[in-house]
Formats: structure tokens, C-alpha cells, sequence
């Protein structure tokens, strides 16, 4: 069974996960405070981040910089944002990490198909 952790402020989405990852151990997080100490405390399978949570001060890129040294640093993590120049963002610090990731808006009308297909590989 996948472990998974959803960084994402929108309740919407969160349901959509849930609902779509039945098969999975799911956590969420709806803020980068939350996020980071989850990647800090627990090992995932799968981690989804979304750049923009709502919070004035920190965003997804805050949450990126705490994989350095985490026990997560080889989960596997798509960014959805359809923040374009925050994903990107987002995208580059973990590959400078050496964390695997891969960049598919939420909105993206495959999204679901290539979470499915990237999650049967494990």
C-alpha cells in the first residue's frame, strides 16, 4: 500500500485525492508549516505539492527546501500547481536536490491517468 502525502489548500482537491487514491495511505496538509514538518516526521511513497497554500509568508517553494536532509529526499513527488512560474520554481529546487520529480498541473486533463501510471510503477 502507497504512502502518500496531498499539499494542497483547496478543500476541492483534497476531497479528489481522496476520493481517486482509495487504494493508499493518505495524509494532507493544507499549509507549508504542516507540510514541512510531515516531510520531516514520516517516510512517503508519493508526494503531491501544490506552490500557492494560502499562507502570506511561505508557498510550495518553502516547502521544497526541507526535503535537503529529510527522510523523503527519494519519495517520489509531482508538483500540480497551476501556478506556472511557481511550479517551475518548485520543480527546479528538487531536482537540484536530487529528489525525483515530475511537473503535471492539477487542471491538466490527463492528470489523473499519469498520477495512476507513475503510482503503478512503484
Amino acid at each position: 500500500m502507497n504512502t502518500v502525502l496531498v499539499v494542497d489548500d483547496e478543500l476541492i482537491r483534497r476531497d479528489e485525492f481522496n476520493r481517486r487514491l482509495t487504494g493508499s495511505i493518505l495524509d494532507f496538509a493544507d499549509n507549508p508549516l504542516d507540510a514541512i514538518k510531515l516531510i520531516r516526521s514520516k517516510v512517503y511513497d508519493f508526494i503531491f505539492l501544490d506552490h500557492d497554500l494560502g499562507d502570506a509568508v511561505l508557498d510550495g517553494r518553502d516547502v521544497c527546501t526541507c526535503f535537503y536532509m529529510s527522510k523523503n529526499i527519494h519519495a517520489s513527488v509531482i508538483v500540480h500547481s497551476i501556478n506556472p512560474a511557481g511550479g517551475d520554481a518548485m520543480v527546479h529546487i528538487l531536482s537540484n536536490l536530487g529528489v525525483p520529480v515530475g511537473r503535471i498541473p492539477f487542471s491538466h486533463p490527463k492528470f489523473w491517468a499519469l498520477v495512476s501510471e507513475e503510482m503503478g510503477r512503484l
